[in-house]
């Protein structure tokens, strides 16, 4: 008992010494998890506070690697308890207008992007992550997207231990076009959503006004369900990503 005692004093020690002097201590980890995620890009950030008592404030995020891949967060706030330094796990992440530029007209997109940009478990995880207002421009050789998506992405672990991911997306309003010019991605897009070859071409060029994305799944075995409706109709896909 006395054991009990005095592990339950020193963590309580511990939390009571991060509320009242950890502050710099607790950004300062926050800008290393962030640059983390990025590595072998050049990293910058603006500034990161404490602006509540269970949220920290992250703006002015950008990481680019040469002239041909940038990402840019313009605010991220992490909602975080007195114990996540201990569990290194916060309950949510608010990203807001965000955006990722891939400009190569004579690379492949999965040539210029490089894999993994991020790799999880390493540092700290979230169950919810929500993403306001993300613009994604492509330019590739095999690929040209320029939209703007928001949503939230859920992530839990199931008893026997497993991460279970659900997410939604939403187009924003206004006049988007896709053009994957892959022959090869869009033989296997169309194999994994069962789907004839010839219902899927006209995404060689897509002009779309509306459009969704859910996720499901477990970690390795993820399915995703896209709609796009436009001028020629709508598609309707849905396909596990493992495979693509």
């Amino acid at each position: 008992m006395r054991r009990e005692i005095v592990i339950f004093a020193v963590i309580l020690a511990l939390v009571l010494g991060v509320g009242l002097f950890g502050r710099s201590l607790i950004t300062g980890i926050a800008v290393k998890e962030i640059k983390e995620m990025f590595p072998g890009y050049n990293v910058s950030i603006g500034a990161a506070e404490i602006r509540n008592a269970d949220m920290i404030a992250i703006t002015g995020i950008k990481a680019t690697r040469g002239a041909d891949l940038s990402y840019r967060i313009n605010g991220l706030e992490i909602k975080f308890s007195p114990l996540s330094l201990f569990t290194r796990k916060v309950p949510k992440i608010i990203i807001k207008n965000s955006l990722m530029e891939v400009s190569s007209v004579d690379k492949k997109l999965k040539d210029v992007i490089g894999y993994p940009v991020f790799n999880p478990g390493k540092g700290f995880t979230a169950k919810s992550i929500v993403i306001l207002n993300f613009n994604p421009i492509l330019e590739t050789a095999d690929w040209k997207l320029n939209t703007v998506v928001g949503g939230n992405i859920e992530i839990r672990k199931t008893p026997s231990g497993e991460t279970e991911i659900k997410g939604d997306f939403s187009v924003a309003p206004g006049s988007w076009n896709i053009a994957i010019k892959d022959e090869a991605f869009l033989k296997r897009l169309a194999d994994n959503a069962k789907q004839p070859l010839a219902d899927i071409e006209d995404l060689k060029d897509f002009d779309f006004t509306e459009g969704t994305l859910q996720i499901s799944g477990k970690t390795g075995s993820l399915v995703f369900h896209m709609t796009l409706k436009g001028v020629k109709g709508k598609k309707d896909l849905t396909f596990p990503l493992r495979g693509l």
